[in-house]
């Protein structure tokens, strides 16, 4: 069984920077990003979905594959919006385990958390559309840089919440080494639109 260490948040971010498309502007960085965000929610809500409606052995594995993608793109957006994000708002969350990171979900239950999970990531990708009308029109963006990363931290938080209630042991110091690690592969040399279109699992 192939082993996993624990990255930093910064660790991560350099990680983000090695395979994130930064050729394209900024604002279609951003609009990547939510386009990737709502997309990388959903199918680890499917998986979900699989394992509680289908009967499905979903693996721990395979949710903290799609939870390394909505982090990627978690880490990228805050990258393309603000050249140096505090990443040291991210440290609580990488070094806790789950159970740890959040106080409620005990009570919760999965609709309950799934909500709060769509809801905040739907919030960030709606503060985005506001960031970039901002950007267009010349106005001054510097305040959304703040607000869209610690929108990111609460959708991660949610996340989070909702891993607990389906009772996923993890951390996010994990899940990022293990994306990193899948990167690497499909990327050996950074990103390229050669490598993403043959890309290796």
């Amino acid at each position: 069984m192939e082993s996993f260490e624990s990255l930093t948040p910064n660790e991560f971010a350099n990680s983000v920077k090695r395979t994130a498309n930064s050729s394209l502007p900024v604002t279609s960085q951003v609009i990547n990003c939510c386009f990737a965000l709502a997309e990388e929610y959903g199918e680890f809500i499917g998986l979900l979905k699989k394992a509680i409606y289908h009967d499905h052995d979903v693996k721990e594995a395979d949710y903290e594959k799609e939870l390394g993608d909505i982090l990627f793109y978690s880490f990228w957006l805050c990258q393309a919006i603000d050249d140096k994000p505090a990443n040291i708002a991210f440290a609580h969350l990488f070094a806790k385990e789950f159970l740890d990171v959040t106080e409620r979900s005990m009570g919760s239950s999965i609709p309950a958390a799934f909500a709060d999970g769509h809801s905040a990531i739907h919030s960030t990708i709606a503060r985005c559309n506001a960031y970039l009308i901002a950007w267009r029109r010349g106005y001054d963006i510097d305040v959304f840089k703040m607000e869209v990363e610690g929108l990111v931290l609460h959708h991660l938080r949610a996340i989070t919440e909702l891993c607990n209630v389906i009772g996923l042991k993890s951390t996010w110091g994990k899940i990022a080494h293990m994306n990193q690690q899948k990167l690497l592969k499909r990327y050996p040399r950074g990103f390229s639109t050669t490598d993403s279109k043959n890309r290796v699992e």
